[in-house]
């Protein structure tokens, strides 16, 4: 199986004025960009199944309870100039042992980042 090699985008984000700083370049954006490459899934027992794999990103804020809804700070489609969604599902890759991701998935990081937040990735088995 071939893959075609994606080219990836830059963008440059604007540092605009607004209500809350009057004027242009006293504000800043914490932006995390995360390329995922790939998985390998080969040293699984063969009873585990590990096919048709879909991974979900989410930024927590602790570790309380890793099934609750991550902050939304994550970009939704492929711009930084969007809403804004807690979670990020990547796409389905089907009977491959070690899936290559091609994924951009962009954060806007709170300027004060702490100890406790961090990026939970769960990988799910899609049937």
């Amino acid at each position: 199986m071939r893959f075609a090699l994606i080219q990836r985008t830059k963008e440059v984000q604007e540092f605009t004025s607004t209500a809350e700083y009057p004027y242009p370049y006293v504000a800043y954006v914490n932006n995390y960009y995360l390329y995922l490459q790939k998985l390998d899934l080969s040293a699984l027992p063969t009873s585990v199944s590990h096919r048709n794999i879909a991974m979900q990103v989410k930024f927590l804020d602790n570790d309380l309870d890793p099934s609750q809804p991550g902050m939304k700070v994550i970009y939704s489609g492929t711009s930084v100039a969007g809403e804004m969604t807690d979670s990020y599902l990547s796409t389905v890759w089907y009977h491959t042992e070690t899936p290559k991701h091609f994924d951009e998935i962009a954060f806007k990081l709170p300027i004060q980042v702490t100890d406790k937040h961090h990026i939970l990735i769960t990988y799910y088995h899609v049937t």
